[in-house]
């Protein structure tokens, strides 16, 4: 006799319950904050503050004080006032200190009643990626995009691959001020050779446009593909370099991978072959062909 398979359970969702409403002391609003008033609130609210990170700061003055920073309602949080009839502040503390960095005048949206045992569930979401940013704006191959970016506004500053981290906000501008970077990643959303990053290769590969669009296609095709290449050639050797890097005891890390993807389209430009890598101390200034 044949009995029907069982069917899966389904799932019993749990009894619908109400949370309570928001204090009855809740109150928010946007208000203007200057240096003065930061540089007080944060001297009353010092024993609420996180370790502060100087870097996170400087990021923040810089958008602030170059324009970059725009109004996004995300508020300066307070639970009731101290000793002597303040509000504290709760929340802020790295805003704060980037106004006084960049000395301005700014509008910060404030939300008041907000208690320290309600912070337990403060800023423990997912942060928004600069590629899922890149997506939201209708940007294709975004997350090799962003790759690139992010090495290309190191190297803008720094003229090589190690540096400090740029806003999201100046990533966004230097997309907008390098826009052929769009086209560029996609010729990377592909199998590349082992230990060559999709942002490192992208980003050589527009840096070399800038001096010669076809050579750079046709060295950087070369290195990926690794077709038609023989012993000696800068992109052959480069490519079989990079691949044999996990055989390596000393770690080989973006910045010195970088330099010798340079070293190699240097000497590419220049008609030379290679007997074998060496990696540059210093990121090489990058040439134009002959």
């Amino acid at each position: 006799m044949n009995s029907e398979p069982d069917k899966p359970s389904e799932e019993v969702p749990p009894p619908l319950i109400e949370l309570p409403p928001p204090p009855a002391e809740f109150r928010s609003g946007p208000e203007k904050f200057d240096p003065e008033r930061c540089a007080t609130l944060i001297q009353r609210g010092s024993r609420f503050q996180r370790p502060p990170s100087q870097a996170t700061i400087k990021r923040y003055a810089r958008d602030m004080r170059n324009g970059r920073w725009h109004w996004n309602a995300a508020p300066i949080r307070f639970d009731g006032v101290d000793e002597d009839g303040h509000p504290k502040m709760v929340d802020g503390f790295h805003r704060a200190a980037a106004v006084i960095e960049a000395n301005v005048t700014i509008y910060f949206f404030c939300t008041y009643g907000i208690s320290l045992l309600a912070m337990h569930t403060a800023d423990i979401g997912r942060t928004r990626s600069l590629a899922q940013q890149f997506y939201l704006n209708g940007v294709q191959a975004p997350k090799v995009v962003a790759d690139i970016i992010k090495l290309l506004a190191v190297y803008r500053l720094k003229r090589g691959f190690s540096g400090p981290l740029s806003s999201d906000a100046e990533y966004h501008e230097c997309l907008d001020t390098n826009p052929a970077v769009r086209e560029i990643a996609k010729e990377y959303v592909r199998q590349l050779p082992k230990n060559l990053s999709d942002g490192l290769i992208g980003c050589a590969h527009f840096l070399f446009a800038e001096k010669d669009p076809i050579a750079a296609k046709a060295f950087c095709d070369a290195v990926v593909l690794g077709e038609r290449l023989s012993v000696g050639e800068p992109a052959y050797e480069f490519r079989e370099w990079v691949i044999s890097l996990d055989k390596r005891v000393d770690r080989i890390g973006t910045a010195k991978i970088g330099a010798v993807l340079i070293d190699c389209w240097n000497r590419f430009c220049e008609g030379k072959r290679i007997n074998r890598i060496r990696v540059p101390r210093r990121c090489p200034e990058i040439l134009s062909p002959r």
